[in-house]
């Protein structure tokens, strides 16, 4: 029986504190319930997948994750039974992963992923809830992408609207790996979404997409790192969303260059739309740097819609507050676009355009 039960809970610290009077170097959580684990659905389509793997020897709780140690403990604690898709092929097809959150959710699940020298594997993790639902979920992803293989990973989060949903993920690349990520955040009251990546091997890269629309009195809470550890490694994280009404959005993003990683390039960007007066918006991209041969570059672009656009948007016939979804939505479709697999771009390009 899981029934864990947590009042007060640190999530996404920034790995180098800063702005201590804006209370911006971490999150905290309050009420964290579990009681059993997530309704999971698989589905796998041409992948070949292994047993074992060094996720299941042990690995799996030695990779750190971007929402911190305590979510990691919670897990352990949890005694829920990690997934683990394992493979030393490289696959055509995906696997999807369907998570199904009620009326009530305490839920948590653990997946792990990893893909042996020179394979490759694309993962879907579509994050639903029924519209109205609460309570809490939260999902803890491991991956390990060994010498030359490439891990995709896609998620999209349209969980209930007073969910609070919390996404730790953690990743390790040998020498020339790669890890893909896509993510669209489309719902949900309080969402935490955590990522570490280490570029252990020489070669290795990295490379995230996000998307997100942020509306009502929701919060958004993400804290992304990649550390630079071996030679001429490359990363690129870039953000792009909307705020509406009341919503509350932080994005912390951190490069962090270790002592060795010579020849690494590292870039993060974000591009925010504030559409009412009243959004909170805070970034911090962060550079960390113990390596003098490096490239580091962040920026922010945040404003205001184009009074032109939208004035000719109105002249058109139509109305201001269709003008600020279609705003929106462009901002999801352009990250809904880089989606590899047709069939699941549609399905969440017709979620988009039916909900904005």
């Amino acid at each position: 029986m899981i029934n864990i039960e947590e009042k007060d809970m640190i999530i996404n610290r920034i790995p180098a504190k800063t702005w201590n009077h804006l209370h911006m170097n971490q999150s905290r959580v309050l009420e964290v319930s579990i009681n059993r684990a997530g309704n999971l659905e698989t589905k796998i389509s041409d992948v070949a997948l292994l047993d074992s793997g060094k996720l299941t020897e042990g690995m799996i709780d030695e990779i750190t994750g971007g929402c911190g140690q305590e979510i990691a403990d919670i897990a352990r604690k949890s005694a829920v039974v990690p997934s683990f898709l394992i493979t030393d092929k490289k696959n055509d097809g995906c696997v999807r992963l369907n998570f199904r959150y009620g009326e009530e959710s305490a839920d948590m699940n653990i997946i792990g992923i990893e893909t042996k020298e020179d394979a490759s594997i694309d993962v879907y993790m579509d994050f639903h809830g029924q519209k109205d639902g609460r309570g809490f979920a939260a999902v803890q992803t491991r991956m390990y992408a060994a010498k030359n293989s490439v891990i995709r990973l896609i998620q999209v989060q349209r969980v209930g609207d007073e969910t609070t949903f919390i996404n730790d993920i953690g990743g390790y690349c040998e020498d020339g790996a790669r890890i893909e990520l896509i993510q669209l955040f489309l719902s949900g009251k309080n969402r935490y979404e955590g990522c570490e990546i280490k570029l252990a091997g020489k070669e290795s890269t990295m490379s995230s997409d996000i998307g997100y629309v942020v509306c009502r009195d929701e919060r958004l809470d993400m804290n992304y790192c990649v550390r630079h550890i071996g030679k001429k490694t490359e990363c690129a994280i870039n953000a792009g969303g909307a705020l509406r009404d009341t919503a509350f959005k932080l994005f912390r993003g951190t490069i962090d260059f270790a002592k060795g990683a010579a020849g690494s390039i590292g870039n993060e960007k974000e591009e925010v739309l504030l559409i009412d007066e009243k959004t909170v918006n805070q970034t911090i991209p962060i550079i960390l740097c113990a390596e003098e041969d490096v490239v580091g570059n962040h920026g922010a672009t945040i404003g205001k819609p184009d009074e032109e656009l939208l004035f000719y948007l109105e002249s058109r016939g139509i109305p201001v507050d269709e003008c600020y979804n279609m705003l929106a939505a462009a901002k999801l479709l352009a990250v809904c676009g880089r989606i590899p697999c047709e069939e699941f771009r549609n399905e969440i390009h017709d979620y988009i355009k039916e909900v904005y």
